[in-house]
C-alpha cells in the first residue's frame, strides 16, 4: 500500500504492467525478509545462539536494509534491461527503500522484539526466584556412549553442560578451577536417562545444562539464555524444554 501511495521508485502506475511492477517492489522486499531470517544465522555466525545485545540488533536492521537494498536494485535493473549498476542508481534504492518500504516493516518487527524481550524478562525472573535445590543423589556419575569403553565417570556437582557435536557429545565439567572436556560417540537423548535424579536437564536440541551451575537468567530477542559459572559460553534455552526446567525448579 505505502509504495502504491508514494511510488518510491518514480513509476507513474499509467498502465497494468506499471502496477504490476510496483507490487513486484514489494514481493521482493517481503521475499528479501524472510530469507534474511532464514539464512542470517549462517550468513552471520557470531550472532547464532547468542543474547543480541542494543548494538547487535541495530547491526541486523542496517544488515536487513542493505540486503533488501540490493534485492530491490536487482529487480530494478531486471526491469530496466540491466542497464543501470550505477552507484547512483544503488543509492537511490537504498534510500527509497529504507525510508518507504522497510521503516513501517522495522517498527512493527522491533515492538514484536520489544515483546519478546518482556515476556522472556517475565520467565527469567520466575526462575531467579526459584533456587535450585541440590540433588539427593549425589554419587558419581557414569556417562556411556555407543563403544564398550566409551565411559566418563563424573560428580554430578562437577557437571557443567553437554553439548551435541554431530555424532558425538561433548561433556564439560569442572576440575580444580579448570573446565574439563570430554568426547563420547552418542546423542543427547542417549545421556538423559542416565542424567534421571540429578539438576541436569535439557534445555536445547542441542544442550543439557546443570542447573546448579547456572549463574544468571538472561532474557533476549533471541530466547533465554543461561549463564554458567566458570565458562563464557550462554546456553540457549528452547520454548519446547521449559516446562522441563520449571518442574525442576519447582516454579
Amino acid at each position: 500500500m505505502v509504495l502504491l501511495l508514494f511510488r518510491p521508485f518514480h513509476v507513474t502506475l499509467r498502465s497494468w504492467w506499471e502496477f504490476w511492477v510496483v507490487i513486484g517492489y514489494g514481493g521482493v522486499t517481503m521475499i528479501s525478509v524472510l530469507i534474511n531470517q532464514l539464512f542470517f544465522d549462517r550468513l552471520m555466525p557470531r550472532f547464532a545462539g547468542q543474547v543480541q545485545r542494543i548494538g547487535d540488533q541495530l547491526f541486523s536492521i542496517v544488515w536487513m536494509i542493505l540486503f533488501i537494498s540490493v534485492a530491490n536494485f536487482l529487480y530494478h535493473n531486471a526491469i530496466n534491461h540491466f542497464g543501470d549498476f550505477s552507484l547512483r542508481t544503488l543509492w537511490m534504492v537504498v534510500e527509497r527503500t529504507a525510508v518507504v518500504a522497510v521503516v513501517p516493516f522495522l517498527s512493527v518487527y522491533m515492538l514484536y522484539l520489544y515483546q519478546k524481550v518482556k515476556t522472556y524478562e517475565k520467565i527469567a525472573g520466575e526462575f531467579t526466584s526459584h533456587p535450585v535445590q541440590l540433588a539427593k543423589n549425589t554419587s558419581n556419575l557414569w556417562l556411556k556412549g555407543e563403544g564398550k569403553s566409551d565411559v566418563l565417570q563424573i560428580s554430578p556437582e562437577q557437571l557443567l553442560y553437554l553439548q551435541s557435536a554431530d555424532n558425538y557429545v561433548e561433556v564439560f565439567w569442572i576440575e580444580n578451577e579448570q573446565v574439563k572436556k570430554y568426547l563420547l560417540r552418542g546423542t543427547l537423548s542417549m545421556m538423559e536417562p542416565q542424567l534421571e535424579g540429578q539438576n541436569l536437564v535439557r534445555s536445547h536440541r542441542s544442550f543439557i545444562v546443570n542447573l546448579s551451575q547456572v549463574l544468571t537468567w538472561e532474557p533476549s530477542s533471541n530466547g533465554l539464555m543461561l549463564r554458567l559459572k566458570h565458562v563464557e559460553i550462554l546456553i540457549p534455552v528452547s520454548r519446547k524444554y521449559l516446562p522441563a526446567i520449571r518442574k525442576v525448579l519447582g516454579a
